[in-house]
């Protein structure tokens, strides 16, 4: 049984953009099939909860806010939203995940594209502007200005994630070290291709 539905097109979560990013056929099957899927490391960070983090002076934090925007179609719970003035910025916590600079341009981009979808969505909610995000991983913090490019990347890839989960046919197979992993990889091989 699917989580969500055709109709819900117009307003979807954050986290299966992030889904999306990791991979885009997991993102088709999950908004399609549905299912339940949690690794062990899921149910251990969801046990820890958010991490605590300091706040820069001057900056106030809010945890665990509702962020939406009807430009993106997007909407979800950011961990944390910082703000000062005019500015906000994003923390995304990821508790068991070591992240670095590098991983979150690689490896882990799909985290980033979070954070960075969350900041986008904290600015249509809060009327203010994000100039950054800040990535709470298991060895620290990791903080990424959101730059043009930054920004207009996650709009692309929302615009392509809505038009994927539209189209009755699953995106391209993309065999990957991420399919050993995969909650669907039964079905994602019998779908070929």
């Amino acid at each position: 049984m699917s989580l969500y539905s055709l109709e819900e097109l117009d307003l979807l979560p954050v986290v299966l953009l992030k889904e999306y990013a990791y991979c885009p056929r997991y993102a088709y099957f999950q908004f399609r099939v549905g299912g339940e899927y949690a690794t062990p490391s899921m149910l251990v960070a969801s046990e820890l909860g958010a991490p605590d983090f300091e706040v820069p002076d001057g900056w106030e934090a809010y945890r665990s806010v509702y962020v939406k925007s009807r430009a993106l179609g997007l909407h979800g719970f950011a961990d944390a939203v910082l703000k000062r003035g005019g500015l906000v910025r994003v923390v995304e916590a990821k508790a068991l995940t070591r992240v670095t600079r590098r991983s979150l341009f690689g490896r882990a981009r799909h985290v980033l594209v979070q954070a960075v979808a969350y900041a986008l969505l904290a600015e249509e909610t809060l009327k203010a502007t994000a100039d950054a995000v800040i990535v709470l991983g298991s060895e620290g913090r990791v903080e990424v200005r959101v730059t043009p490019a930054l920004r207009s990347y996650v709009v692309s890839l929302a615009s392509s994630m809505r038009r994927s989960l539209a189209s009755p046919e699953p995106p391209p197979r993309v065999q990957s070290w991420k399919c050993g992993y995969c909650y669907y990889r039964r079905l994602c091989r019998q779908l070929m291709p």
